[in-house]
């Protein structure tokens, strides 16, 4: 029997200003993407080299969506993410995958 390969999956992580959580919410879960971990945090990037390397400024407010997801579902969601709020323009938001090879549990 042809095993099956099954799709891999992504820790899916976006940084944005806590006003737009609600917004961000809800095309996570328009996506496909349900189980979301929300916390806040104070940015405390210094805006010298590696704030303007990475179009990064100081964030006094902000929150932390992390969840787990397919990596298809998770790449079209970054790039409506680009496409629909701007997260491709600087002091907008950051987000970025980590792959997962495993989960033990």
């Amino acid at each position: 029997m042809k095993s099956e390969e099954t799709e891999k999956i992504v820790f899916l992580t976006l940084i944005a200003k806590r006003e737009r959580r609600e917004e961000l919410l809800s095309a996570l879960s328009e996506s496909g993407i349900h189980l979301v971990n929300t916390s806040y945090g104070r940015g405390f990037v210094d805006t010298g080299y590696l704030g303007k390397a990475f179009g990064l400024a100081k964030e006094a407010r902000q929150a932390v969506l992390t969840c787990v997801s397919s990596q298809s579902k998770a790449y079209a969601f970054l790039k409506r993410l680009a496409k629909d709020y701007g997260f491709n323009n600087p002091d907008t938001g950051i987000a970025f995958t980590i792959p997962i090879e495993k989960i033990v549990y």
